[in-house]
């Protein structure tokens, strides 16, 4: 994880850094899913740098 996406008041939605360095680190995904998930990064996400693997749905503030 080198970059997260967030909401910023103003500035609407945007990637930042990891907020600790505890949150910059690297992702161990199993060889038993490394073909489906290319399969779904082919099929699902946009090319390049904007193309999300890891995402989930927004939680409203203060949750």
């Amino acid at each position: 994880m080198e970059r997260q996406l967030m909401q910023l008041t103003g500035k609407g939605i945007a990637f930042t850094e990891p907020k600790s360095a505890a949150g910059k680190r690297t992702v161990v995904i199993p060889d038993l899913i490394i073909e489906d998930l290319r399969a779904h990064v082919k099929d699902f996400t946009q090319d390049g740098d904007k193309g999300l693997i890891f995402a989930r749905r927004p939680r409203p503030r203060g949750t």
